[in-house]
């Protein structure tokens, strides 16, 4: 399930999901434990972005090129200006 396609969370006492698109999903999960799995993927996904922007951020002011996966640092006798 796509977190943010989540609108609306409800317990009574059964957890309901109510989608953007007005579509409503009954889970076996309790609202805490939805709550937990989407902030613990959010989490994820910011530090993962963080770290990939630290390392583009490295990259370029080493003078090297940022790639998907890598840092390729600046070969010998390049010439940067």
């Amino acid at each position: 399930m796509n977190s943010d396609l989540i609108k609306y969370l409800e317990s009574n006492p059964d957890t309901v999901l109510t989608l953007v698109s007005g579509d409503k999903i009954l889970v076996q999960e309790s609202a805490d434990e939805v709550i937990a799995r989407v902030i613990e993927f959010r989490r994820a996904v910011i530090g993962n972005l963080l770290s990939i922007s630290a390392d583009h951020a490295l990259a370029i002011a080493t003078g090297g090129t940022a790639h998907k996966d890598r840092t390729i640092p600046p070969s010998e006798g390049t010439v940067r200006g």
